[in-house]
């Protein structure tokens, strides 16, 4: 279970973050825009390479592709599923079955992705969607992945103490030195320039955590309010829909998948 991390777990998030040798990983980056994996998980893709696939499920892959081959990550492992922006985080449940399909055959041991931190509605709903995929990847019978996640900014003052105090318990960060500053620089540029004037911060580091439980939800803590980017919605609904639809796929682990 996600929420009993294994010490093989636990070394092997270490060693991912390490000067020892790249271990033998199949990793998966799930992000909700193109240009989020530039943005948050530039350091990383260039560290796994060939080991890496990405899954952008919005539209617009051209940029992602670009920013990929300057990482060293091979174009046949971009992946664009198409979901039209608007719609992301509308059916939940839809959008975990969507994920879990995508990355089924790949059978990663770790999951990258955003952390769920009551900022970006799409960032959040993501975050769940990997989070429940882990889940239905042992539907199989294997171990379930690695979640692995990371903040939408570098800067702290970006998201609330309830968040921040959750995620680092389990924190990783990678400093950045001049070749590394460069890489991302350029792989931002492969999505535009306006992305490069958002946080100057970004570009001295990345962090990365390391998700000890099953639930998305956790790094919510007790954070309230409506999101910036859909004040239509309030991160209170946002959780209600999603335990909802965790209770009822909670219940799709339990059971065995149906064959043809």
């Amino acid at each position: 279970m996600l929420s009993d991390l294994s010490a093989v777990g636990r070394n092997l998030f270490t060693a991912m973050f390490s000067d020892e040798p790249l271990p033998d990983v199949e990793a998966a980056i799930v992000v909700a825009h193109p240009g989020d994996e530039s943005m948050s998980a530039s350091w990383l893709m260039v560290r796994l390479q060939e080991r890496a696939s990405v899954f952008c499920l919005t539209k617009g892959s051209a940029g992602t592709l670009q920013a990929a081959r300057l990482a060293g990550v091979p174009a046949g492992n971009c992946h664009n599923l198409g979901v039209p922006e608007e719609e992301l985080a509308a059916d939940l449940e839809h959008l975990v079955w969507l994920t879990t399909a995508a990355v089924t055959s790949l059978q990663p041991r770790v999951l990258v992705t955003h952390a769920c931190e009551g900022q970006n509605l799409n960032h959040d709903a993501t975050a769940f969607a990997v989070h429940m995929t882990a889940r239905l990847l042992t539907r199989a019978g294997g171990a379930a992945p690695l979640v692995v996640e990371f903040p939408h900014s570098s800067n702290p003052a970006a998201s609330s103490e309830d968040c921040l105090a959750t995620l680092a318990r389990q924190a990783v960060r990678v400093e950045f030195g001049p070749e590394s500053r460069k890489v991302k620089r350029r792989m931002l540029q492969c999505h535009g320039d306006g992305r490069l004037t958002l946080d100057r911060a970004m570009f001295q580091s990345e962090s990365y955590f390391l998700a000890t439980t099953g639930s998305a939800l956790d790094t919510l803590g007790g954070v309230s309010g409506a999101y910036v980017d859909a004040p239509w919605c309030t991160i209170d609904d946002f959780k209600r829909d999603a335990r909802k639809v965790a209770g009822m796929l909670n219940r799709a682990v339990l059971s065995s998948p149906s064959r043809a």
